[in-house]
């Protein structure tokens, strides 16, 4: 959401399937929440219709009117351009987590799989050789961090600082652009 804000993207959009609203523990929409700019009264509703359809997707999108669509979802991205509108320049539209050769061309998070697997693996690994079975008393969470990709999908402009240390220095993060 950050460099959505730096982009100069005012109004974003998310969009989620419930079951994945859920089975990341709703941190999604609670992170796209706290990242808000917009008095409340103005801000883009998230879209978690059920069942998921082009139709209320549509709706949502032309009575909304974001500037940006964040989700998981690529299929999003096809719809918006079948209703013959432009990507970057009438919308943006990035993804919530990147995933294979299908999301090239979009902005988003990468949330370095193959790091993921690696950790899970370790720590299964540690459990074995400690002799641990079973599900723990106090579960513990490991987290490998996601890292921006930018993409053909956002408006390129110059990064405008935004609420954080390195905006309050003058610094800003250079964002990696995909070849």
């Amino acid at each position: 959401m950050r460099q959505l804000r730096r982009l100069g993207y005012q109004r974003p959009g998310f969009a989620c399937w419930p079951r994945i609203h859920e089975s990341n523990d709703r941190a999604w929409a609670a992170a796209f929440g706290a990242y808000q700019s917009l008095p409340p009264r103005k801000q883009v509703p998230i879209f978690m219709h059920q069942p998921w359809t082009r139709k209320a997707f549509r709706q949502w999108f032309f009575e909304c009117k974001p500037d940006v669509v964040v989700t998981h979802d690529e299929t999003l991205l096809a719809w918006i351009e079948a209703w013959g509108l432009k990507v970057p320049r009438d919308v943006g539209f990035a993804l919530a987590a990147k995933h294979g050769e299908a999301s090239l061309r979009c902005a988003g998070i990468d949330e370095n799989s193959e790091t993921v697997a690696e950790v899970a693996v370790n720590v299964l690994v540690d459990m074995i050789n400690r002799g641990e079975t079973g599900i723990p008393l106090r579960p513990i969470s490991t987290l490998v961090e996601g890292c921006w990709i930018a993409g053909e999908t956002l408006r390129s402009q110059t990064l405008v600082p935004v609420g954080n240390a390195a905006a309050d220095t003058g610094e800003v993060d250079e964002v990696p652009q995909i070849e």
